[in-house]
């Protein structure tokens, strides 16, 4: 109780940690802090030089199976874990692993540091964690750099839990846009790996068992692993934010890695029942510096084709391998919210404003999805002109018996979705899979004719025709989507000047029409068949309107309007601005 380290936390043999080596069941560590100045980085430099190989590290313990305490009655001014841990698995800024039974609860004003592991299992909070009670926490992590081989992330490295209840994950937050977050393979800004587990998975073996590592047959995919059989969802989201609105961002972090990275979570076991909801990532992307991982043999990157059959994909597997170069391609596999989205995993009203680009199969929130991604964003430009298998919200999309969905969601007008090869705005390359109610917010037209009958006051009713048209990406091509509207509304006139020759209305219509996507066509010129129908269409719209009389019959006339349509596939919400002559 009441202890300060202001030293390293580094050894060569296991457990190691800045107040003690291992926390056992039924012990405490109450109102301790560890921390070290290290302002240009220079003692970080020596500590990782002396080779330290010790597993189990962490700031204020290595192994915490008890209760790890910090409150504002503590007489410790320095209220912070921000020391220099390095070690070889599990290494933590705070814990090194933390076990089922391990709780934290701290009031901190920093924890932060820097991590640094030669293995696997590094967070800036938590190397590994398997406790369901810290997931309830709000921390805010702060750390310099993270640095592991795989399972790296900026709060937990891997988090590997047996959870009887479903979990929110809502407090946790990662929050240092200088630090970066660095790893060979399952890297992210919050959690590097996540999955559930059951006793009945785990047959008593060390949960280290149960990740997947990558395989030794040179494609780089992940190694077997045994599915999760638990029926309990773990949902991460942040509850900084709204249901409608996205301020606070979950993870500003860098994310360094060669595969499997994603803003939010790296990747996730497939199986494993996993929601991501309203998160917000605004951490870039890049592949870790030279020399980082000399030998790592994942900066050649993944063989796509390979990854799919080992997920199950067949079809897919089968369909890229007919394209051109596909034996040689290799990936990342990145996502701005979660690099593989599995086939359990939800993905909802998520967005990303990290600079992306230099990586293969990236996707503006998912890398490649599986499971299911709705009403999310991209928010930022991504891509260069070297990058293949780009998507503004994913870059793969596959399906297997449960196909792959992404539902409602949207990339930004005035984002840029740049590649090489198989760039889409909303999917990079689909096979199996299902897209609805997507818009990239595609440049279009809207051409239309109305009558305008006046009342008095300078008010109008007004009666038209309109033709909107909207051209959605789709690989070397784009699909066509247009609506044929009617309408009928009320004009007020709620300004106008001294001579009458500037008006000024505000108007409400009626709408009702036709909505065609692809001219009723189904099948796309590479066979993959459009999953959006035509349809009717209904709804109003919101109306402000100009005339600039040039003479007793002439008027230029200039709108901006907002249209509400229901029962198509192209959104509801449809912004209008254009010019006229009467």
């Amino acid at each position: 109780e009441n202890c300060v380290n202001t030293g390293v936390a580094a050894g060569y043999q296991a457990y190691i940690g800045g107040i003690c080596g291992a926390n056992e069941k039924n012990a405490d560590i109450v109102n301790c802090a560890s921390y070290v100045s290290d302002t240009d980085g220079a003692v970080y430099r020596r500590v990782t030089g002396w080779g330290a190989t010790g597993s189990y590290a962490g700031g204020l313990t290595g192994y915490n199976g008890g209760k790890i305490v910090f409150d504002k009655k503590s007489v410790v001014s320095t209220r912070s874990v921000a020391g220099i841990v390095v070690g070889r698995d599990y290494v933590g800024g705070l814990v090194g692993y933390n076990d089922a039974d391990g709780t934290i609860d701290v009031d901190y004003t920093l924890i932060g540091g820097s991590v640094f592991a030669s293995g696997d299992c590094a967070g800036g909070l938590a190397g590994l964690n398997a406790s369901t009670s810290l997931l309830g926490q709000t921390l805010t992590v702060k750390p310099a750099s993270v640095q592991g081989r795989y399972y790296v992330g900026g709060a937990i490295g891997a988090n590997v839990v047996d959870p009887d209840t479903d979990i929110t994950v809502g407090g946790l937050r990662v929050d240092n846009s200088l630090g970066s977050v660095t790893a060979e393979a399952f890297c992210g800004g919050l959690i590097g790996y996540q999955r559930t587990y059951t006793e009945k998975d785990r047959a008593g073996r060390a949960l280290y068992a149960l990740l997947p590592g990558i395989a030794e047959n040179g494609d780089n995919v992940p190694g077997a692993v045994t599915a999760s059989t638990n029926p309990h969802t773990v949902t991460i989201t942040s509850d900084a934010n709204r249901a409608d609105r996205l301020t606070t961002a979950s993870n500003n972090m860098t994310i360094r890695a060669y595969a499997y990275a994603g803003g939010i979570v790296g990747c996730g076991e497939p199986q494993s029942k996993m929601q991501v909801v309203g998160c917000l990532n605004a951490g870039g992307f890049d592949r870790p510096a030279d020399g980082v991982f000399p030998d790592s043999r994942l900066k050649t990157g993944v063989n796509l084709a390979a990854y799919l059959r080992t997920q199950g994909h067949e079809d897919a597997a089968q369909a890229l391998s007919d394209e051109p170069g596909a034996d040689t391609l290799r990936v990342s596999i990145v996502g701005g919210i979660v690099g593989v989205g599995g086939e359990n995993h939800v993905i909802d009203r998520c967005a990303s404003r990290g600079t992306m680009n230099g990586l293969d199969a990236m996707g503006g929130v998912v890398g490649l999805n599986e499971g299911l991604i709705k009403d999310c964003t991209l928010s930022g430009s991504m891509g260069s002109a070297t990058q293949d298998y780009i998507g503004g919200i994913a870059g793969l999309n596959v399906g297997g018996s449960t196909a792959g969905t992404i539902e409602n969601c949207t990339a930004g007008k005035n984002c840029t979705v740049t590649g090489r090869n198989t760039v889409g705005g909303i999917v990079g390359y689909s096979d199996g899979s299902v897209l609805y109610r997507c818009s990239t917010g595609a440049d279009g037209y809207v051409l239309g004719a109305t009558l305008s009958s006046y009342a008095k006051g300078g008010n109008k009713w007004v009666y038209g025709v309109e033709y909107l048209q909207t051209n959605h990406d789709y690989r070397s091509t784009t699909i066509p989507a247009a609506q044929f509207t009617a309408e009928g509304g009320f004009y007020y006139n709620f300004l106008s000047d001294a001579k009458k020759v500037v008006f000024l209305y505000a108007g409400a219509s009626a709408l009702a029409g036709y909505e065609t996507v692809n001219w009723g066509e189904k099948t796309l010129y590479d066979g993959a068949r459009l999953n959006n129908g035509d349809a009717f269409v209904y709804g109003c719209a919101a109306t402000l309107d100009m005339e600039v009389y040039l003479a007793d019959f002439i008027a230029l006339t200039a709108s901006l309007r907002e249209r509400f349509l229901w029962g198509g596939s192209m959104g509801v919400c449809h912004t209008e601005y254009g010019i006229g002559v009467k």
